[in-house]
């Protein structure tokens, strides 16, 4: 029960989940912050159908961009809380 106390007290009705992502070399990083712009940890990140993780401490997952497609709607998850994106690298 924990985290869903955590949650709570983390994100609230008027919370929103935020995507952004940048290339860096050979991986693309995507970021997931709150609408204070904080990062947000323990978010599930999709591309597709493709689960990428889960965030870190920061609200970051790091992933190798061959790996992944080129293009699709990255979603981020948590509890009943979601946000979307349209990726392309």
């Amino acid at each position: 029960m924990g985290i869903f106390i955590d949650l709570n007290e983390s994100l609230s009705e008027e919370s929103q989940l935020f995507i952004s992502f940048k290339k860096v070399k050979d991986s693309v990083i995507f970021k997931v912050t709150d609408s204070e712009k904080e990062g947000v940890k323990g978010v599930k990140v999709f591309l597709d159908d493709l689960n990428l993780g889960l965030t870190n401490e920061n609200g970051i997952v790091k992933i190798d961009k061959s790996v992944i497609p080129r293009e699709g709607i990255v979603r981020a998850v948590i509890g009943l809380y979601s946000g979307s994106k349209r990726f392309k690298l």
